[in-house]
């Protein structure tokens, strides 16, 4: 099972996550059978970059896209992030119209009086 299923992911720590990630690409680019400044080359970054990206450091978004396209995966991009496709029940629900925002919780009606019963109304 992954690492990254479940709950548990909203516990851990950001860098936990990141070096998680660092570990894979390093895995996969050692798979390909590839050097760090063969892969930064391919990618348009500095092995330095890729250098960071391996060890779980921060980088910008472009470089790590640049990394996982040179590693082949980026069509593992859409096990993470589905395409944005509404479900039957959601085009009937919104005429065919895309939503266009995401809603707030909807509060519950204070219950301050007692419950109503028969003969009541009168």
């Amino acid at each position: 099972m992954s690492q990254f299923s479940g709950n548990k992911h909203r516990d851990q720590r950001d860098d936990v996550v990141l070096a998680q990630i660092g570990r894979r690409l390093a895995n996969q680019r050692v798979r390909l059978n590839i050097t760090q400044q063969k892969l930064a080359e391919e990618a348009g970054v500095s092995r330095s970059t890729v250098t960071r990206l391996e060890a779980g450091e921060s980088t910008q978004l472009t470089a790590f896209i640049r990394v996982i396209r040179a590693l082949k995966l980026l069509d593992g991009l859409d096990a993470w992030l589905p395409a944005d496709e509404p479900s039957p029940l959601q085009i009937l629900k919104n005429k065919g119209q895309a939503r266009q925002r995401a809603s707030s919780p909807r509060k519950e009606e204070p219950n301050d009086s007692k419950p109503w019963q028969w003969g009541e109304d009168q």
